[in-house]
């Protein structure tokens, strides 16, 4: 009778957590977030090295990549800096060419192109002529409220300066991530931080 009543327990307890567990929808690979501009989903992705980043839209048409939550940024990225960014349609990407290793630089331009709404317009830029970057030479000095500079520099510290319209961002390449993703979501219209 004993081993008949903890058998009718047992059975009970396992069929009640079942049920319980699958009552829950919460799907971690997707969800929404209410944001600073707006709804977005974040669906959960896997690169083709294995690397989780998400797919984030939202019903107003964004459509962009992200590794890093916009509120798990922890970047010191001054207000009226990240201001003048989301509400700038029109900016210069700008880096040193003589850099020794140019690879992150390069990546974050190509994915704020990639990852940029159509509304925003960048043009890249460097601070002096080469022959391997075509493009206008410019740095801070060029900086104006309609024409806002980002200065891009791969260095061994991270190191996030704003003056003259110009925001000088230094960073170590393991910041190449979270770099690339406050640039798009400052794009986006979406607070970091």
């Amino acid at each position: 009778m004993f081993l008949a009543f903890v058998a009718i327990i047992f059975l009970i307890s396992s069929v009640g957590s079942v049920v319980l567990y699958s009552g829950n929808n919460n799907d971690p690979e997707s969800f929404s977030i209410d944001l600073s501009n707006g709804k977005y989903k974040f669906d959960r992705r896997t690169d083709t090295y294995g690397n989780y980043y998400y797919d984030v839209t939202s019903k107003e048409g964004a459509d962009f990549d992200a590794f890093y939550l916009p509120d798990k940024l922890y970047l010191d990225i001054p207000k009226d800096a990240q201001s003048l960014i989301q509400n700038s349609n029109y900016f210069y990407i700008t880096f040193d060419p003589t850099q020794e290793d140019l690879s992150t630089v390069d990546f974050i331009r190509f994915e704020v192109r990639n990852n940029a709404p159509s509304s925003k317009f960048f043009i890249d830029s460097v601070t002096s002529e080469n022959s391997i970057y075509l493009f206008p030479i410019l740095d801070c000095n060029n900086a104006t409220i309609n024409s806002p500079v980002v200065f891009l520099k791969s260095s061994n510290d991270t190191n996030i300066n704003y003056e003259n319209y110009c925001l000088e961002i230094e960073f170590e390449p393991q910041n190449t991530l979270q770099i690339k993703d406050a640039l798009v979501y400052l794009l986006q219209g979406i607070d970091i931080g």
